[in-house]
């Protein structure tokens, strides 16, 4: 993708808890993980070597997850969306939810 674009968001939500979402389009290199900080650890999962990294003071654990193949989490996402079409659910998200997401990333 050949685009200029970042953006943070920081998020608050009802139970007081904070998250901060950064999207990086800048740079080259690939990296799709996800990271947690909490009070006493912090949990780090890398998507594309598939390991789950847990540390904890001076305490640094690294567990591979054998198995995972990304695609199983594209092929869930279409399943769900065809399964709503025969038991639908209500969504925890609105239409104004969305339109206040859209507005933030433009």
């Amino acid at each position: 993708m050949n685009v200029e674009s970042g953006a943070d968001f920081m998020l608050r939500y009802a139970s007081g808890t904070t998250a901060h979402v950064h999207l990086n389009y800048f740079q080259k290199s690939k990296e799709r993980w996800y990271k947690a900080i909490f009070d006493d650890a912090v949990i780090h999962i890398d998507f594309f070597t598939h390991a789950f990294h847990l540390h904890r003071g001076e305490l640094h654990d690294v567990t591979n997850l054998p198995g995972y193949d990304r695609n199983d989490m594209f092929v869930a996402e279409i399943e769900d969306f065809f399964r709503n079409f025969d038991y639908p659910i209500k969504s925890v998200s609105n239409l104004q939810d969305a339109a206040k997401i859209i507005e933030l990333c433009l």
